[in-house]
Formats: C-alpha cells, structure tokens, sequence
C-alpha cells in the first residue's frame, strides 16, 4: 500500500532512519512561496498490527462559562502558586550572555517546566469546565 503524507517535522531515531529510509531529496519548486524548501523522504515501514483504543475525554477548562467570581479565584490560586515556585537567581542575574553553565540551564529549565503546570491547576480548579454531549464524547467544535 502506498501512502502520501506532508509533515511540517520529522523526527526519527538514527536507527528507524537507517532501516526505513530509501530516498530523500529536496523539492525545488518555482512556485513554493516559503524561503525554505521541503525535504521529500521516501519510507519503507511494515506496520503488522495497529491497535486501536477508545477515545478518553478529559474535560477542560471553558473561559467562555467562567464570571468574574471564576476569573478572581483563579487569579488569586495562581498567584498563590506563583509565589511558592522557587526562583532561579543565580541564572537570572547571570550577566554573561554567552552563558554555558550546566547549573543555569538545568535550573531554568526546571524552573520553565514548573510554570506550565502551576497555570493549569488553578484553571481546573476554578473556571467551569466543558461538557461532553452524546456517548461518543465531546463533539468537535462544540461545548
């Protein structure tokens, strides 16, 4: 069976990509608008058995159902847990633009990856959340 695909990105192991791809090249097309060029790869993938599971619906946060009473909680919630994230000074006040320290990345990374949670709890907490409709779940596009 063949099958055409256009990805944005493609990221692969050394080892799947040298034992799936055949052939690559670069497609100069005239009238391709972007500044940069695709890349065409050719892959050769044997899928023998391909599970299919049920769909899990999770539901989320809706801002269009909260009032001012959600807004201010949540506000209030996250700044409460804003607060108790544990700053990386020695990496924020590092001067040197051309910073390599092993300590400063792995603490602004650790401190990146505490932010996102940290927003989303208070918005599961206080803001109503969407609902589903039918058995099958949500449906797209609609709450």
């Amino acid at each position: 069976m063949k099958h055409f695909s256009q990805l944005d990105h493609f990221v692969v192991s050394e080892r799947l990509y040298q034992a799936s791809v055949c052939k690559q090249f670069v497609i100069h097309d005239v009238d391709n608008t972007s500044d940069r060029d695709p890349l065409c790869k050719h892959l050769a993938l044997t899928v023998e058995q391909m599970k299919l599971c049920s769909r899990v619906v999770r539901p989320k946060p809706s801002w269009d159902k909260a009032n001012v009473t959600h807004s201010v909680e949540y506000k209030k919630v996250l700044s409460s847990k804003l607060n108790s994230i544990k700053l990386p000074h020695l990496a924020l006040w590092c001067s040197n633009v051309c910073c390599t320290s092993t300590e400063h990345i792995h603490s602004l990374n650790e401190y990146a990856n505490d932010i996102a949670p940290t927003c989303l709890i208070p918005a599961d907490t206080a803001i109503p959340v969407s609902g589903c409709r039918g058995a099958r779940g949500c449906i797209p596009g609609w709450t």
